[in-house]
């Protein structure tokens, strides 16, 4: 089993926050995250898109969903009732569930959505739903998908999320 151990000496623990930087040689999402690595213990995708980003700016760009900060988020151009986040892991994996976090301020945006994949030929719903709490998990049966994707079907405006972490089944 691969696994990191990061050890931090006593005297070098702050109280209120202690940083560790890691330096990875080459390029860090070439590499496959270790089990339970990452946001929420969530499946590490290889490439986040999206239908639309808040006036193409970078801060809010889809991979801010998936970067593991909850202070950053992915957001659409106000007006936008309709919106897509796709998630590509690089090869399939399996999974049970997954994690959205919203921005509490705009929460209640999404009015309907469904969770999808893709199957070779089209997406396919695998879970569809209605409004997305500030944070909530969404259980589905276990399935294998390389790439999976956030529908938003319906929205009263502009959607908006801090993260979202798929989470592998066993």
């Amino acid at each position: 089993d691969a696994a990191l151990e990061i050890s931090v000496p006593a005297a070098a623990v702050d109280p209120i926050a202690t940083h560790v930087i890691l330096t990875v040689e080459g390029d860090p999402m070439a590499v496959d995250p270790l089990p339970g690595a990452g946001a929420g213990q969530g499946v590490r995708a290889k490439k986040v898109t999206a239908s639309n980003v808040f006036q193409q700016d970078s801060h809010y760009a889809a991979g801010k969903v998936a970067d593991g900060d909850p202070g950053s988020r992915w957001a659409t151009d106000g007006g936008v009732t309709a919106a897509w986040l796709e998630f590509d892991f690089g090869k399939p994996v399996k999974l049970k569930s997954v994690v959205i976090e919203g921005e509490p301020s705009y929460v209640g945006r999404i009015q309907k959505y469904a969770l999808e994949r893709w199957d070779g030929q089209g997406w396919v719903a695998f879970s569809v739903g209605t409004q997305i709490a500030e944070q909530a998990e969404i259980a589905f049966e276990a399935m294998e998908a390389q790439r999976v994707r956030l529908n938003i079907t319906a929205a009263t405006d502009g959607p908006t999320l801090n993260e979202i972490s798929w989470l592998p089944a066993k």
